[in-house]
């Protein structure tokens, strides 16, 4: 499997969250990068994940390095969660699903050389509020099966 740059599959959560990707930029940011948030009125200490997506769009290379390296993390746990579960299809989604267009073949790739039955990933539609929504059908679902559930035990 690819190895991430300067990432750890130890601990995946500091690997590849946004904090963990600030972290990185903070630490490791090339003048230019910094340069190119400088444009936009911020300092390293006080750039946005917003900040980051914009600069991301602009092509600069440093980020799109990092966008590639936590592509690579989470292509190797997604490849272990599909040989654990053995799911049909993964919903990328979340806040790195704006990175989708960079990261999903990446993972694809991991998926298909790692997973024992590989599977497609593929972005979620909704975008950011995936999780969310997720959370609502399911607590309907949850609310709706009890009610169900209520009106077959008085008969």
């Amino acid at each position: 499997m690819a190895r991430a740059r300067g990432l750890s599959f130890n601990n995946l959560g500091g690997s590849a969250n946004i904090n963990g990707l600030m972290a990185r930029i903070r630490g490791e940011a090339p003048q230019s990068t910094r340069d190119a948030f400088a444009a936009l009125g911020k300092s390293q200490e006080k750039i946005s994940f917003k900040d980051i997506i914009r600069v991301w769009r602009d092509g600069d290379p440093f980020l799109r390095e990092c966008v590639e390296d936590i592509a690579v993390v989470i292509g190797g746990a997604i490849s272990n969660i599909v040989c654990l579960l053995n799911c049909d299809l993964v919903i990328f989604g979340g806040e790195y699903n704006v990175f989708h267009s960079q990261m999903l073949p990446v993972i694809n790739r991991i998926v298909k050389e790692n997973a024992f039955t590989p599977v497609k990933v593929v972005p979620a539609l909704l975008e950011k509020n995936s999780g969310i929504y997720g959370l609502f059908a399911l607590s309907k679902e949850v609310i709706f099966d009890r009610l169900c559930r209520q009106g077959h035990e008085h008969t």
